[in-house]
C-alpha cells in the first residue's frame, strides 16, 4: 500500500461515551510513529522500509489537549539561557 497524498491524509480521534475508550485512526505516517506506543491496534499496515502507512485502534493510554503556552518575553529569554546551559553541560 503506498502512502497517501497528503492532501488526502488524515488523522481521527474520537472518543465513545458508552465504552468509554478514545479511537485512532490515521494514515498519517509522522502522527502514527508518535502515538503507535499507545495504540492497541485493530489494523495497521507497515511498509517495506518501516513505514507505518496505516494505523487503526483503541487508545490504551490517555487523550490531553491544550492551548499553546504564551511565554513572556523573559520567559521566553530564561528559557533561552537554560538551555544554553544544559547544552554546554552535556558537551
Amino acid at each position: 500500500m503506498a502512502v497517501t497524498p497528503r492532501n488526502e491524509a488524515e488523522t481521527i480521534i474520537s472518543y465513545d461515551p458508552v465504552t468509554k475508550q478514545w479511537h485512532y485512526y490515521s494514515d498519517v505516517p509522522a502522527h502514527n510513529r508518535k502515538w503507535q506506543h499507545v495504540i492497541e491496534p485493530e489494523r495497521i499496515t507497515v511498509e517495506d522500509n518501516g513505514t507505518i502507512s496505516l494505523l487503526e485502534g483503541t487508545v490504551t493510554g490517555s487523550v490531553t489537549i491544550s492551548k499553546k503556552r504564551q511565554m513572556t518575553e523573559e520567559q521566553r529569554q530564561a528559557a533561552v539561557e537554560r538551555l544554553a546551559a544544559s547544552r554546554s553541560n552535556a558537551a
